[in-house]
């Protein structure tokens, strides 16, 4: 009996790290057939739309009105089907390497970015409540930003635990 349950533990974790793997090489083969069929014009504007997007996302660290994550997901996106060694350069970074690869992965966002993009929804929502005067602006602006956080806060959390958390602080957008 013990020799059975040993087996199916094995056979279990064996599986998990089988689908893994799966579902990182049906990504990287999904990047590569994407790239050859396209034809080199097509390529070209995947690969100007992946550097426009990593600018929007590089000023968007600096902006607080434009948000980061968007527009490098959209970014590293374009250069999967343009240049996937673009790409890689994006998954392997020290900051949000861990991040785009839980999200391409497993479209999983850690728990402590939820907390910090909620929070940072709900501090924004309280300035343009205290700001604004016109109350159609009001109620647009709580439905886009409701629907955000609901999005957001529908995400399951990675699988993975602690390993991508390491690297999310609430600067980071």
């Amino acid at each position: 009996m013990t020799g059975r349950s040993r087996l199916s533990e094995t056979g279990k974790a064996t599986s998990i790290r089988v689908r893994w793997h799966r579902s990182r090489q049906r990504a990287l083969c999904s990047s590569q057939r994407a790239r050859e069929t396209l034809n080199p014009m097509l390529r070209q504007l995947y690969l100007c739309l992946g550097y426009a997007n990593l600018a929007l996302g590089v000023i968007g660290i600096f902006l607080p009105v434009l948000p980061t994550t968007p527009f490098v997901l959209l970014a590293v996106w374009c250069f999967a089907r343009s240049n996937p060694a673009l790409a890689d350069r994006l998954y392997s970074h020290p900051r949000f390497g861990a991040l785009l690869t839980t999200w391409r992965d497993e479209k999983a966002i850690p728990r402590r970015a939820k907390i910090c993009a909620l929070s940072m929804l709900a501090l924004s929502y309280g300035v343009i409540l205290w700001l604004s005067e016109s109350d159609i602006l009001v109620f647009a602006l709580a439905a886009i930003m409701g629907s955000v956080a609901f999005y957001i806060a529908t995400r399951p959390a990675p699988r993975g635990g602690s390993e991508t958390l390491r690297h999310v602080s609430c600067t980071d957008r």
